[in-house]
């Protein structure tokens, strides 16, 4: 959904996922007629060089990561990201709605999904990157009701 998006604006895009499908992935992207290089990585060890992006685009991860690995992971993007580049980081929020709806779709919702909650990503983020805009989702529900956030960082 994201990469027909994204190739309107870049002229190379990068996908980097723990899981193995990569002809899957690609053939999906060819028949969109988008060319990306997908990558088998890990969050807690990139494997690209320092400076390599001038954006990174990170949605619906780190929520997934125990609090302590928050700070590991947000520097290794810090790394990967160009002096001037940017990150566009989004996550889930945790309030009463938030709750409601994964237990409806998530048995175990508490104990295995979200691990890290937005409170806590949000002050990892504020301690390695300078935070341009925050965005709510939806932005009526005000931000302690929040179903979504997406930050734009910079080093």
């Amino acid at each position: 959904i994201l990469f027909p998006f994204l190739s309107d604006y870049a002229s190379r895009l990068y996908g980097i996922e723990l899981h193995d499908k990569f002809k899957e992935v690609r053939d999906m992207l060819q028949k969109e007629g988008i060319r990306a290089d997908l990558l088998k990585g890990d969050i807690m060890e990139l494997p690209v060089k320092e400076n390599t992006f001038d954006v990174i685009v990170c949605l619906s991860l780190l929520e997934h990561l125990m609090p302590d690995m928050l700070q590991d992971a947000l520097l290794q993007m810090k790394k990967a990201v160009r002096k001037n580049g940017f990150l566009i980081i989004g996550f889930p929020g945790e309030n009463i709605i938030t709750r409601m709806i994964f237990s409806l779709f998530y048995k175990d919702h508490d104990k295995n999904v979200h691990i890290s909650n937005h409170q806590l990503i949000m002050e990892a983020i504020r301690k390695n990157f300078i935070l341009k805009k925050t965005i709510n989702y939806p932005w009526v529900f005000g931000n302690r009701l929040s179903l979504y956030y997406t930050c734009l960082c910079e080093l």
